[in-house]
């Protein structure tokens, strides 16, 4: 791991720093026990470390506008140096750096310099992508200046599985330069940019709503598409699907030619001020069982989609989603004190490994003090116990003012059974059912219930508990079904004779009106053309249904009592 230090020697810094600051990177065992960390003196930060093929690691640093790479051993000891510039005028700030199949690595650094030194082509705007592509020597094979008029902000760039490579960052140019699309409103859009192995544009796509979106990381995912990960203030609008509570993280999911599939806004409960709130998403992930994760930092309280309070001024804020984007958990990690959250990456064993920074002492998830202001704070989190049941797919269906919930399993190990959990605001959750489970099955089982009793006007939230023999469990994705508002009608006089009326319900909202007997026989059937009173006459005194069928396919009985003559 590494970063950036102005510290002394001393607590695990084994070098000093300059007064400035330097990059400092540790090597720590599986069990979070440091093994060596360097300081690397000539150099001002650090944007990134990787792994190399033969063995060690490539140190990505920034020294003043110079791109300065730092090939190191397995002990951290240096076996070259390569300094990237550009020209004499501007800014360069690299952002991210990938290793590739090839052996070499792709670079993506945020520059307004002009052409001059390593940088071959001048800029197309304010700020550009800067894509310098190297060789395993560290020797440039190309680079590539690509933009718009305005400013154009890289922060990802990783390399699919055909070989090509994917850019994600944030522009406010309009379609100019390289720059295809539009934005969708006067601020910060999510811009996607695929290159193919000799830095050639293979296309871009513009993501966003009319607030501003801002873009801080993309992976490439097993069906050959992307994950894009930020945050955004924009409402419905554009690209987006649902409204933002202040920033909120972002996510969007898209194919491998950068078509839209879904995408999903993930957000805590704001205070009353709002400048004291912040949700900034800076990594995600796909994990080998192809769901999601993400991981940023948070003021917020619980609400929402956050399930847990805030445990300091700033904490972590962890969040698990499907593969087709529904939360499965979340969780808040942090101390008293400002905490936030790097980068995500998953382990061999199956858990995850978040590397991050703290100002907090020991409190809440914090097991250490600071040795300082402000130091590096790494959290391993155990893997998930595997699922009871392999959930195939899981839905919830509208069908006549009741809920069908229908779900298949594609195998079962030791599952007992399903609880069918409801809930109105994703935190209170009611059981309405159990079914029993296959419990061993290799094949795939189908499954239903239907909830009879949802409530109208607002989302109704259901989810499966998947319970095993031993009573672990585990939670399905959430599904929601909204139902129009439930207006009852008002059938008067009752008891009745003469004439029966209906209040309370339009007419051209009802599709038909039938009353029958105590024994179900229909005594009278409204046919096609509905009116708003029923002559009763000729009925017998007794009690009778009435039928209501609406023309949103929801019905409605009630019992009336009929006088006779």
């Amino acid at each position: 791991m590494g970063g950036y230090s102005r510290s002394a020697a001393g607590g695990d810094k084994s070098e000093s720093s300059s007064y400035f600051g330097n990059a400092w990177v540790l090597k720590i065992d599986s069990a979070g026990t440091k093994e060596w960390d360097k300081t690397f003196r000539q150099s001002n930060d650090l944007f990134s470390i990787i792994s190399v093929h033969e063995a060690g690691y490539m140190v990505g640093t920034r020294f003043g506008t110079t791109i300065r790479l730092i090939r190191i051993d397995n002990n951290g000891a240096i076996r070259w140096e390569k300094d990237i510039n550009a020209g004499a005028l501007g800014s360069v700030r690299p952002e991210d750096m990938t290793r590739t199949k090839d052996g070499g690595y792709v670079i993506v650094a945020t520059a307004s310099a002009t052409a001059g030194n390593d940088k071959t082509e001048t800029t197309k705007g304010l700020d550009d992508y800067w894509v310098i592509k190297i060789d395993s020597s560290g020797k440039i094979l190309w680079d590539k200046t690509i933009g718009g008029s305005s400013f154009d902000i890289a922060s990802s760039i990783k390399e699919s599985s055909d070989g090509n490579y994917i850019i994600a960052g944030s522009s406010v140019s309009e379609i100019s330069g390289d720059k295809s699309d539009n934005s969708f409103g006067d601020e910060q859009d999510y811009w996607i940019v695929k290159l193919d192995p000799d830095g050639e544009i293979l296309w871009d796509k513009t993501i966003g709503g009319n607030g501003y979106d801002l873009c801080e990381s993309i992976f490439p995912t097993t069906d050959g598409g992307y994950i894009v990960g930020g945050y955004s203030n924009s409402p419905a609008s554009g690209d987006k699907t649902h409204s933002s509570t202040d920033s909120g993280y972002w996510i969007v999911k898209i194919t491998a030619d950068g078509g839209f599939e879904w995408d999903k806004s993930l957000s805590g409960a704001p205070y009353m001020d709002e400048y004291e709130n912040f949700q900034r998403l800076s990594s995600i992930i796909q994990l080998r069982d192809g769901g999601y994760i993400a991981v940023g930092t948070s003021t917020l309280n619980s609400g929402y989609d956050k399930s847990e309070d805030s445990k300091g001024s700033s904490d972590i804020w962890v969040v698990k989603l499907a593969t087709d984007g529904e939360k499965l958990w979340d969780k808040t990690i942090g101390g008293s004190g400002n905490d936030g959250a790097a980068t995500i990456i998953q382990s061999r064993d199956g858990g995850q490994v978040i590397s991050g920074w703290s100002f907090s002492l020991t409190s809440g998830d914090k097991t250490q003090d600071t040795f300082g202001e402000n130091d590096y704070w790494l959290i391993k989190l155990a893997a998930e116990k595997p699922l009871p049941v392999a959930l195939l797919s899981f839905s919830a269906k509208e069908e006549i003012q009741k809920t069908f919930l229908t779900w298949k399993t594609a195998s079962e190990t030791a599952s007992e059974h399903f609880e069918i959990q409801h809930s109105m605001n994703g935190k209170l959750w009611n059981v309405i059912g159990t079914v029993k489970s296959k419990g061993e099955s290799a094949d795939i089982v189908n499954y239903q219930f239907v909830h009879t009793d949802p409530v109208g006007g607002v989302n109704n939230l259901y989810r499966l508990k998947m319970v095993d023999k031993d009573n672990t469990f585990t939670y399905s994705s959430i599904k929601a079904v909204k139902f129009k508002s439930i207006i009852e009608a008002v059938i008067y006089p009752n008891p009745a004779s003469g004439i029966l009326k209906m209040k309370g319900i339009e007419i051209q909202d009802i599709r038909a009106v039938v009353i029958f007997n105590s024994s179900g026989s229909i005594v009278y059937r409204s046919g096609p053309q509905v009116r708003g009173e029923i002559d009763l006459k000729g009925l017998s005194a007794g009690i009778y249904g009435v039928k209501i069928w609406r023309t949103d396919g929801s019905e409605m009985v009630k019992n009336i009592v009929v006088a006779g003559k």
